[in-house]
């Protein structure tokens, strides 16, 4: 019932949380390994060498206060802070060694293992939010194309009979069709124009499309600068907006602005020699 609740678009944010959490346990749990690991040592160094303090006269106590010195606060059992305490009795010969070792064991855990797994715990749900994400965009890519034709279609204010498109590739399909025969063009004005009514908007954020950048929307889908666009050219250039930038749009872009250099050096080489 609750993986069925989750389902609907009110608790997704509840279900991102819920899956980021799931996608960081491997990270959580060579995490704990780790400080257990370190706090099994050092409670084996303090065991050997303060056996007689009883917060180390045990290796599970002992371990026990080492964890408590690097989270919540390093105290004996009486409430007296427990470094200055082995600093002036058990290490009192070595004094000035044990505050330094204390504050580079401290800074060490503190500051650089507990940063180091927190920063690879958020890269590792932000990337797994980002592979969701992306595929769940190409899942309902299709859908998300229907949507922005039929608002295309409201905004015009065509009368298309769709009643025998059954499955959503029929419908796309119809669509096509239809845009083609009435041969649509969208001028800047009209395109600023949609922009101001609700179900445009509404199918663009459906389509998990930015529109925030109003003013540029039109001149980024107008490739040419023709100061209008055709149906295929608005349907697929919103369809490269969707979602976020990834790198295959940057490897991508990279390797057409190569081919257009190359071409350009081919005309340019050609005309010297011509």
């Amino acid at each position: 019932c609750l993986v069925r609740t989750l389902k609907f678009e009110f608790f997704d944010e509840l279900r991102e949380i819920v899956l980021g959490v799931v996608s960081g346990l491997r990270i959580l749990f060579w995490a704990i390994v780790l400080l257990f690991l370190l706090i099994y040592l050092l409670g084996i160094v303090m065991r050997t060498l303060a056996d007689q303090v009883d917060e180390f006269s045990t290796l599970p106590s002992s371990m026990f206060t080492i964890f408590r010195c690097f989270t919540d606060g390093c105290s004996a059992y009486d409430g007296t802070p427990l470094p200055e305490t082995l600093r002036l009795s058990t290490f009192s010969g070595f004094g000035g060694v044990f505050m330094i070792v204390y504050i580079l064991l401290f800074v060490l855990v503190t500051i650089g293992i507990f940063n180091l797994i927190m920063a690879i715990f958020l890269d590792n749900v932000v990337s797994s939010h980002t592979i969701r994400k992306q595929a769940q965009l190409a899942e309902h890519a299709l859908k998300h194309e229907v949507r922005i034709k039929l608002a295309i279609e409201e905004e015009e204010g065509f009368n298309m009979n769709l009643s025998g498109a059954r499955t959503t590739e029929q419908l796309s399909h119809a669509l096509d069709e239809a845009l083609d025969q009435w041969e649509v063009s969208v001028t800047r004005d009209r395109f600023a124009a949609w922009l101001e009514h609700e179900e445009f908007l509404n199918a663009l954020e459906f389509a998990s499309i930015d529109a925030s950048i109003r003013i540029q929307l039109f001149d980024i889908l107008d490739a040419d600068s023709g100061g209008h666009l055709c149906a295929d050219e608005l349907v697929c250039g919103l369809m490269h907006m969707r979602g976020s930038v990834t790198k295959g749009d940057i490897i991508g872009m990279s390797l057409k602005l190569r081919y257009v250099a190359q071409l350009a050096e081919d005309i340019h080489s050609r005309v010297a020699r011509g």
